[in-house]
């Protein structure tokens, strides 16, 4: 609205900026022809230097399917027992993260001494943080 009078462009979309969003890749938020705002969240994990994460893995973590490298490649051949895990960063290079791990007791809300992983990466993708310790 332009002063007191009533602008049909004031609530409809730019065809410009329709353009531009539409050769985006990543997932946006639905919108359509009279969005006028649009919050596109930061991709990629912000992690604190030193910072302690209850995190999840996926099970391709812990069970590698053939052909899948990680363990082999990144961590000595060690593979986590759980996939609930207390992680320490430590720093990312690429999309890779390398943290020191421990396995996470959800019963007790413990580490699990036994399950212990230090310097150990993981792929970005692979990371859910359930929340930061």
């Amino acid at each position: 609205m332009r002063g007191n009078k009533f602008d049909y462009k004031d609530y409809v979309m730019n065809k410009t900026i329709k353009k531009e969003l539409e050769k985006v890749r990543i997932k946006l938020p639905e919108y359509d022809d009279t969005t006028t705002k649009l919050f596109i969240p930061k991709s990629g994990i912000i992690f604190r230097f030193g910072g302690s994460y209850l995190i999840r893995v996926p099970n391709y973590i812990l069970n590698e399917p053939d052909g899948f490298t990680l363990s082999a490649n990144w961590n000595q051949g060690r593979k986590p027992k759980t996939n609930l895990l207390y992680a320490q960063y430590i720093k990312k290079l690429g999309k890779m993260i390398q943290f020191n791990i421990h396995g996470w007791n959800e019963q007790t809300q413990s580490i699990i001494e036994t399950d212990y992983y230090k310097d150990f990466w993981l792929p970005e993708e692979s990371i859910t943080i359930i929340r930061e310790l």
